[in-house]
């Protein structure tokens, strides 16, 4: 007799849901957030509520399990990846630790 039930719906329905609200505040932010560029700006939200929704149409008209979205849902996590990765921001490299003369110059 098992004491945990460790299906894969037990498991992942919960981990599917944290991570669509998660997804969908993170967007909500995101598109309030005045620094974010163009498609940066979409993306979280587009991630957080194609699942939801695609899975939605998919048992509506019929289509289970849902397949076709499962995939539009990775394909939506590459194009979110390949906008963080377009849009990322190089930093100066340093060349070793901070020191008082690289923080602040000296005044004479």
């Amino acid at each position: 007799m098992a004491v945990f039930d460790l299906s894969a719906d037990v498991v992942l329905t919960p981990i599917t849901v944290a991570s669509t609200l998660s997804l969908t505040v993170a967007g909500i932010a995101v598109l309030r957030a005045p620094a974010a560029p163009g498609p940066l700006r979409w993306m979280p939200l587009v991630v957080g509520l194609f699942q939801p929704a695609g899975a939605s149409a998919a048992f509506l008209i019929g289509v289970w399990p849902p397949f076709p979205v499962i995939a539009g849902w990775g394909l939506c996590w590459v194009i979110l990846g390949a906008t963080l990765v377009a849009t990322r921001t190089t930093r100066p490299q340093t060349t070793g630790p901070a020191t008082r003369s690289a923080v602040a110059p000296h005044r004479r």
